[in-house]
């Protein structure tokens, strides 16, 4: 028998998200995810809004592959869209992130605690980033990945950085999701965003940068009481169904 899925789509500044309402067991949210992948071409990622656990929280967000993405949070706070700072929970951390949204942009605030540098490699709880100062190809990201061991991870990505001026940069991001066995040069990077800002800030103390994405939007990052802030536009949001078996 067939069941109609509604789903939001997102474009947070880049790496167009989809988020579906709903609890699912772990094969069914990998079974929607590669569908909606598949049917929509501009999508990157799938999520899924739950209730959440606690009652700090206003929901949870449970990324198709287990993984934390900071866009994907970005976008289901612009879906709930309250007045307020407000928090969600979402896989791949252990506490609830604070996350603000408008019509029009949304931040997501991680503790500078939940990051792990060394050398070119940063690390969060859900998601690891290899930042290397110049851009590579899909090809190239995954045989990185692979040598330093971090295709078995949840979640893992090469960000190739440029600084263009004083506080400013640009970026690529090609990311692996392993239980989805998805790799994409993605349009935008939240924590791929994040590892270069932490990084900048725990080498040379900057603690304010616009990160200029491969969709041309720019994100702001900004440390200040433990904490890294991330903001950036929502540049669209629309309904959708999806008719599964």
């Amino acid at each position: 028998m067939s069941k109609k899925i509604p789903y939001f789509i997102v474009d947070p500044g880049g790496n167009t998200t989809a988020i579906v309402p709903g609890v699912f067991n772990i094969a069914k949210r990998k079974r929607i995810a590669l569908n909606l992948l598949h049917a929509n071409k501009k999508v990157e990622q799938v999520g899924f809004w739950m209730p959440a656990k606690t009652q700090k929280a206003a929901g949870r967000l449970e990324m198709a592959g287990g993984e934390f993405c900071g866009n994907a949070t970005r976008a289901l706070a612009s879906i709930i869209n309250k007045k307020k700072s407000f928090f969600l929970e979402t896989s791949g951390l252990r506490e609830p992130v604070k996350v603000q949204a408008s019509q029009r942009k949304s931040s997501v605030t991680l503790p500078l605690s939940a990051f792990r540098i060394k050398k070119d490699v940063c690390s969060l709880p859900g998601i690891t980033h290899i930042l290397n100062s110049r851009s590579i190809t899909k090809r190239k990201a995954k045989e990185m990945l692979r040598s330093k061991h971090l295709l078995s991870r949840k979640a893992s990505g090469v960000i190739g950085y440029k600084k263009t001026r004083e506080g400013a940069y640009e970026i690529t991001a090609t990311v692996w999701v392993r239980d989805i066995r998805t790799l994409y040069d993605e349009t935008a990077c939240a924590s791929g965003t994040a590892a270069l800002a932490y990084r900048c800030w725990k080498l040379e103390g900057v603690r304010k940068l616009r990160i200029k994405q491969p969709s041309g939007a720019i994100f702001r990052t900004e440390i200040r009481g433990g904490m890294l802030k991330i903001e950036a536009p929502i540049r669209g949001k629309r309904a959708g169904s999806l008719i599964t078996t």
